[in-house]
């Protein structure tokens, strides 16, 4: 089952990388797909040599069903952020990613973070 989520193309340019878009579209896409908001962009803020995100919070545009707290708590459950946790939460180190200079990272099941996971607890 697909959730209904806007696509929007992440920000291009120097300093941005692929994985960290994929992370927050991961975390996007299982917030709508669990029925907390209608809409959600995730943001997280990194720094070279940072372990774990400086920054990591969500906009959901007003279609939040639930509160920012139940959701910021449903997103720590997704995949940990750190760096160590996101090469093996989206299994970064198989040889898969030729497969994305093609039709983008976008919008294809092949990869990871368009897979919505069933195995969180409910964030009611």
């Amino acid at each position: 089952m697909r959730a209904p989520l806007k696509r929007t193309n992440p920000r291009k340019g120097p300093g941005i990388d692929p994985k960290w878009v994929e992370i927050s579209w991961d975390e996007a896409l299982n917030i709508v797909a669990e029925k907390l908001a209608d809409k959600a962009e995730v943001r997280l803020a990194y720094f070279i040599g940072a372990k774990k995100p400086l920054m990591q919070d969500v906009e959901t545009f007003g279609t939040a069903k639930k509160s920012d707290a139940v959701i910021k708590s449903f997103m720590s459950k997704i995949l940990d952020t750190s760096v160590a946790g996101i090469i093996d939460g989206l299994s970064l180190r198989r040889p898969i990613y030729l497969k994305t200079s093609t039709y983008g990272h976008f919008g294809r099941e092949i990869f990871p973070w368009e897979k919505i996971k069933s195995n969180i607890p409910n964030a009611s």
